[in-house]
């Protein structure tokens, strides 16, 4: 994980994905505001403790899928009417 680390900081990424199982997200999230992120998407399904000047962005995968479903449904009625 050192790699990552060195790799935000030479590149100075501030925005990065999180896309780790639970059990693992908090442990990334820390390296991840070490190396410099002060932007977290995060998809996995755990709720993240950050400094106050980062920001997370919890995805809800769930939700998001049913909002598709729905829209998808929304379409093909549409497609049968015509």
């Amino acid at each position: 994980m050192t790699k990552l680390v060195d790799l935000v900081k030479r590149m100075h990424v501030k925005l990065g994905l999180l896309t780790v199982p639970s059990q693992n997200a908090q442990q990334v999230a820390d390296l991840m505001v070490e190396a410099g992120i002060k932007g977290i998407w995060n998809f996995a399904p755990a709720a993240l403790n950050v400094p106050q000047d980062v920001y997370v962005h919890q995805e809800d995968m769930v939700a998001s899928l049913a909002i598709l479903i729905k829209k998808m449904g929304a379409t093909e009625l549409q497609d049968l009417h015509k």
